[in-house]
């Protein structure tokens, strides 16, 4: 969540070009590292769809967290994207 919060904070509002964008994920995987003492494309690693072991921007478009696609209700990762398509156009006319 702290990354996808960091993300949607600063990289959709502020960042106005693709190497900010770049410095921001740089940024955030080292202090990821370094405060947290995790790996940052280990913990992301679902997301890196061209298998090169680092996770870009591109690779967490999809990421997502929500607290309408899970029967608790709770704010979550949405990690199944099928299941998330259906909860939101449940009820959209077309």
């Amino acid at each position: 969540m702290f990354y996808f919060t960091c993300d949607r904070c600063f990289s959709l509002h502020r960042l106005v070009d693709d190497g900010d964008r770049a410095w921001l994920i740089d940024f955030i995987r080292t202090t990821v590292s370094k405060q947290l003492g995790e790996d940052f494309d280990h913990l992301f690693k679902h997301y890196d769809d061209d298998g090169d072991g680092k996770v870009n921007e591109d690779d967490l478009r999809s990421l997502m967290f929500c607290d309408f696609s899970n029967d608790n209700r709770l704010y979550m990762e949405a990690l199944d994207q099928d299941q998330l398509h259906k909860v939101t156009t449940v009820g959209c006319v077309a």
